[in-house]
């Protein structure tokens, strides 16, 4: 039998699909999405933060299977602004784990924030020796 890599979609998360990224979320971290949803929203910086999605594309339907969020950050060099991403809350969907799905977007989200002008990334870690793996 031959395997066929299933299609993917990595792209910024659209406002009216936020609640699908939270139940990622939640699903990911083990949290409760009831609890979650009131600080998810009221977060102050809710509007700014990137949030990203890698969909998973196969019989016809779609579903987001990993997330994270890109922070807007500027850091000083000498007088000079740089500015750079700081990538947390990375998670996938615990059925959907342990086939490249996280990996893919960090790769392609990271690439992207690249071409936008960022020439650097930093990564809160929840899991240090996936994120070795992937040369972190």
């Amino acid at each position: 039998m031959l395997w066929r890599r299933a299609e993917t979609e990595a792209r910024r998360v659209a406002p009216d699909e936020s609640e699908w990224f939270l139940r990622v979320l939640c699903a990911g971290f083990g949290l409760d999405i009831s609890s979650a949803q009131r600080f998810f929203y009221d977060d102050p910086y809710f509007e700014v933060n990137q949030r990203w999605g890698l969909w998973l594309h196969e019989r016809g339907s779609q579903t987001l299977v990993s997330i994270l969020t890109a922070i807007p950050l500027t850091m000083w060099i000498g007088e000079r602004p740089v500015p750079f991403y700081g990538v947390a809350g990375v998670a996938t969907l615990p059925e959907y784990r342990r086939r490249g799905f996280a990996a893919e977007l960090l790769r392609q989200s990271l690439q992207s924030l690249y071409q936008e002008g960022a020439p650097l990334a930093i990564l809160q870690a929840f899991n240090h020796e996936f994120y070795r793996k992937l040369g972190w």
